[in-house]
């Protein structure tokens, strides 16, 4: 039997490409722990778990399907937090080169 796809999950986040993984669960960790320092203004969970989500499809190649209903403000905040993951992800790869 095949597995159930959502297809607006390869269409937001994409699919992991293939390879090896470029940090550990660690290193996004950190990167966590640096976007989201003391101080900062409060984020959702949601936006949170949309970082973490995009630090996870580029860093650790995992696939990931966003856990809310489309059209609710925690599915927007999700997708939101995940272009910020886009974008700290690249800084972490550029930091690599």
């Amino acid at each position: 039997m095949e597995t159930p796809h959502d297809p607006f999950d390869a269409i937001a986040l994409g699919l992991p490409r293939p390879g090896p993984q470029l940090a550990t669960s660690a290193q996004v960790d950190e990167l966590m722990l640096g976007a989201f320092f003391p101080g900062r203004p409060a984020r959702s969970s949601a936006y949170k778990l949309g970082v973490l989500a995009k630090l996870r499809l580029v860093l650790q190649r995992e696939r990931l399907v966003c856990p809310y209903a489309q059209g609710s403000a925690e599915f927007d905040a999700y997708f939101s937090g995940a272009e910020e993951g886009s974008l700290i992800a690249n800084g972490y790869m550029e930091s690599l080169a």
